[in-house]
């Protein structure tokens, strides 16, 4: 004959429970996601040189100065993506740039 081993006596305790379990299986994937997504960008740093943009310096001024072979319509467009710029933000004095060494002409 069958018999209930196992009786539910206070059920906000068990669905209490329930939801506890299921919150720490949450934040260690969580946790463990993390940690999987720093490791990975361990090591690709990008290479460049940073740039200070001085007072009266624009986007363009900044990629003439940088020495490139490239349009100078090509290394303001890659100056704004590496650094996340809008099209229509304007840069401010003492505001640090990345410049790729794709673009400064360094190897």
């Amino acid at each position: 004959m069958y018999t209930n081993r196992y009786r539910i006596v206070n059920k906000r305790r068990f669905f209490a429970s329930i939801i506890s379990v299921l919150l720490l299986v949450i934040i260690a994937f969580s946790l463990l996601i993390n940690l999987t997504i720093e490791a990975s960008d361990i090591g690709t740093e990008k290479a460049g040189e940073v740039y200070i943009v001085q007072e009266g310096d624009t986007l363009w001024s900044i990629a003439s100065k940088a020495q490139s072979k490239k349009d100078i319509r090509e290394v303001v467009s890659i100056i704004k993506k590496d650094n996340t710029l809008a099209s229509d933000q304007h840069i401010q004095p003492g505001q640090t740039l990345y410049l790729p060494y794709s673009i400064v002409g360094i190897k």
